[in-house]
């Protein structure tokens, strides 16, 4: 692995400002679950590791989706036939997106093959925003709001965690709060990766549901990000030309009227749709 990447994982969290925190018991008000919870910078620092390692020697395990032994390939071929089907809904996730050109395999298993990380903090500005959407899986429509807040600089506090010019990193950081939990996005020009934490509402598994190692790439007016986890994998999308005005159906039966830029997650167990309003 790139050296770069080693050191910068290794150093990674140490900007984050101290995460376990900020984590709060009883997200989505399910006390008897709560999210995950952070398991301090080591721990964290070695999932990442593993997941960088999985990619790289296409041997990806999913216990979400009961899948083991993944190539890029074969990820990548379910990840973009399942954002492009309808999967009982209205429209497919690549319908809502309305990207141009279309998303295909290649591009995803060009993204995990030669992973690119952010160059400047536009890139997590173009996530910035209220989200407001649901998650869908086969049993069940689960309202998941969010705010991705601006990316901001953070310096990082490791001795010896320098920059190629020899300068002490600065990270951009971008935070995200859900009703109840709290997590983060964060790049490095130089780091060939992006990482976050997402917590989720599953009960705390030691840092296995909640670290994400990602793999950037653009095609057309769509941004995306492939998101690795110990337990499921993810292919979000944002549409970062125009607005568009979507009509979201929440839990209770009633629909919502939003405008804003379209947004989506594939995964493997389930698909959510948000429009991002800033």
């Amino acid at each position: 692995m790139n050296r770069l990447v080693v050191n910068a994982i290794l150093c990674l969290v140490i900007a984050t400002g101290g995460c376990a925190n900020n984590q709060r018991d009883g997200a989505n008000g399910n006390p008897n679950r709560g999210p995950d919870m952070y398991p301090g910078d080591t721990a964290f620092t070695r999932i990442l590791l593993r997941l960088r390692r999985s990619v790289d020697n296409d041997d990806m395990d999913f216990s979400w989706g009961a899948l083991r032994d993944q190539s890029k390939d074969s990820l990548c071929q379910l990840l973009v036939n399942r954002h492009k089907a309808r999967l009982g809904q209205e429209q497919s996730n690549d319908e809502w997106l309305g990207c141009v050109p279309r998303l295909t395999k290649e591009c995803c298993v060009d993204a995990l093959t030669n992973p690119r990380g952010y160059d400047s903090p536009d890139d997590w500005n173009v996530w910035r925003g209220k989200h407001k959407g649901d998650f869908f899986t086969a049993n069940q429509t689960i309202k998941d709001d969010a705010e991705w807040s601006p990316s901001q600089k953070a310096p990082t506090k490791v001795t010896g965690d320098n920059d190629s010019q020899g300068n002490p990193r600065e990270y951009d950081h971008q935070p995200v709060e859900w009703p109840g939990r709290h997590g983060w996005n964060q790049s490095h020009p130089e780091i060939e990766n992006v990482w976050g934490w997402d917590p989720k509402d599953n009960g705390n598994q030691k840092g296995e549901i909640g670290a994400h190692l990602g793999f950037t790439f653009t095609k057309g007016n769509c941004k995306y990000i492939i998101w690795i986890t110990p337990k499921e994998a993810f292919l979000e999308g944002i549409r970062k030309d125009r607005e568009m005005t979507k009509t979201i159906p929440r839990p209770n039966g009633g629909s919502e009227s939003v405008t804003g830029y379209p947004r989506t997650a594939t995964g493997l167990t389930g698909v959510g749709r948000w429009v991002v309003d800033r």
